[in-house]
């Protein structure tokens, strides 16, 4: 009888002692300081979203350090960016935009035929000389924190891309442009939920959801706290 109490209580008391060490580490690692608010750069159809201006390029190169690295092989990058974005905000209440960097026919023709479209999560920070800047964080393939105009001729070899407010229709079959980008709040997951708020078909998305993130999550392994207890784990936090 009292063995069996005993194994009753072994997984409470596991799960109590992980969610203090989460709280702990959580807790130690949550001085990113979030000085002001910002409006996304010509985008009316989400005119609510405010995202965060962080203190200093430090700030952003810890949320750069936090990030997980352990993706899966084969994993979509919209995935990948949607789940840095969440915790971003889980673990430090950062509200973070995506990049959207979209590669006309012209680009896929001339200079690489693979890439489609390529996301990543980007954040805004104060510089030096009190101006706003954004920065990419691409975990997947840079080694650290880029600012925007770095990031897109990194992917686009140099080529001029078009900075677009709204879903550049057509941009799979333009032949005259190399490249668009376009900016967007952290809730949207893909191009076609873009796409559909920009027509007005669908309203622009103000929260997360809680399918996406499911999915989004499985592009990566075991959670790195859990890890270091030695359960896997598939669920949100």
């Amino acid at each position: 009888m009292n063995m069996t109490k005993s194994m009753i209580h072994f997984p409470l008391f596991i799960a109590l002692l992980f969610s203090f060490y989460a709280m702990a580490v959580l807790a130690a690692d949550s001085n990113i300081s979030v000085k002001g608010y910002a409006s996304i750069k010509g985008r009316p159809m989400d005119k609510d979203f405010k995202v965060s201006v962080l203190d200093s390029f430090q700030d952003v190169q810890q949320l750069f350090s936090e990030m997980r690295q352990d993706d899966r092989n084969h994993t979509q990058c919209f995935n990948r960016a949607h789940w840095w974005c969440y915790t971003m905000e889980r673990d430090h209440g950062v509200k973070s935009m995506k990049i959207f960097l979209l590669f006309t026919k012209r680009f896929r023709k001339t200079l690489d035929p693979k890439w489609d479209f390529h996301v990543a999560p980007m954040v805004a920070s104060y510089n030096e000389h009190g101006e706003i800047q954004e920065y990419v964080l691409d975990q997947t393939f840079m080694n650290n924190p880029l600012r925007r105009e770095e990031w897109v001729r990194n992917f686009s070899e140099g080529k001029p891309c078009i900075e677009a407010s709204t879903f550049p229709e057509g941009y799979a079959k333009d032949e005259q442009n190399w490249c668009y980008i376009i900016r967007v709040p952290m809730y949207y997951l893909a191009l076609n939920e873009i796409r559909k708020t920009d027509t007005g078909s669908k309203p622009a998305a103000i929260q997360w959801n809680k399918w996406e993130l499911k999915k989004a999550e499985e592009a990566f392994g075991a959670h790195p706290i859990l890890r270091r207890f030695g359960i896997l784990f598939n669920g949100i936090l």
